[in-house]
């Protein structure tokens, strides 16, 4: 996870991928597929801006894998499919509402 963090944001020049981050990976037990879920870290973000997103690193799968199996040792290297992960979207949304509900109980 780390390595391939560090690959996206070191490596892959892409503006798409700006202010990108890996928040999960989860590789399957066979080691044949790795799960690898990504937000970023703007506020302005639309739902066209996550698929621009998702379909660069997608596109840039075959290079990420190449340079991390360069990096790791390991015996298969798992073909990588991204995932945008909207967690942090969510608890943007969350803190804005009790901030909202905190001001209204203020108020009264």
């Amino acid at each position: 996870m780390r390595e391939l963090a560090a690959m996206i944001q070191h490596e892959l020049s892409d503006p798409r991928l700006h202010m990108v981050t890996v928040s999960h990976v989860t590789v399957t037990a066979d080691l044949k597929y790795a799960k690898v879920f990504v937000t970023q870290l703007s506020s302005t973000e639309s739902d066209q801006d996550s698929a621009q997103c998702i379909a660069a690193l997608t596109k840039a799968a075959g290079f990420l894998r190449r340079g991390i199996a360069k990096r790791i040792d390991i015996r298969t290297m798992p073909e990588l499919q991204f995932y945008y992960d909207n967690t942090l979207d969510q608890g943007f949304k969350m803190d804005a509402l009790i901030a909202k509900a905190n001001t209204d109980i203020a108020d009264n």
